[in-house]
């Protein structure tokens, strides 16, 4: 039987698990976001801080919305979040508001936590779409995932050429 993880460990493994989960929602819709024809873009006060639409298209999204233990489990078991973090499924741990909760949701253990978000909030940013020093940041969320990065500067380029953004 494995020992069990001390506190600071689980936290920053929680920590870690929910960005992965943002991240890997995030990157496997982000495509179809921005094909040619795809529409007007989205409000920026509707994307995350890192740039990613939280809605009911990401599964632990859906599944937190609908307060829905079992595709709770569904998704913690099929993004392998044992395996990978060694953390027992806990319904009242795997849950996503978004990073920018509405009313008094509160943020999971990786958005409290997320260097971007915190950042884009302090600069007063709604989100970071709008930083000139997007393409050289190197917060840990860009480092761990670099193709969200790489999305996010090109939306950056997509608002930007729409006129729909001014960098700060």
């Amino acid at each position: 039987m494995q020992a069990p993880l001390p506190r600071r460990a689980f936290l920053k493994l929680c920590g870690q698990l929910g960005v992965a989960c943002c991240c890997g929602c995030g990157l496997a819709r982000a495509a179809t976001e921005t094909k040619p024809g795809a529409g007007k873009l989205p409000d920026l006060k509707s994307r995350a801080h890192c740039g990613l639409l939280c809605n009911d298209r990401c599964p632990l999204f859906k599944a937190t919305v609908a307060n829905d233990p079992a595709a709770k489990k569904k998704v913690y078991k099929e993004w392998g979040w044992k395996e990978k973090y060694g953390v027992e499924f806990d319904p009242a741990v795997v849950f996503c508001h978004g990073c920018k909760p509405a009313g008094d949701n509160p943020l999971n253990l990786s958005e409290a936590r997320c260097t971007v978000r915190t950042c884009s909030g302090e600069r007063g940013l709604v989100s970071c779409i709008q930083c000139r020093q997007l393409a050289a940041c190197d917060k840990d969320l860009w480092k761990n995932w670099p193709k969200l990065k790489q999305q996010a500067e090109k939306w950056q380029q997509e608002y930007l050429a729409a006129g729909a953004v001014q960098l700060v």
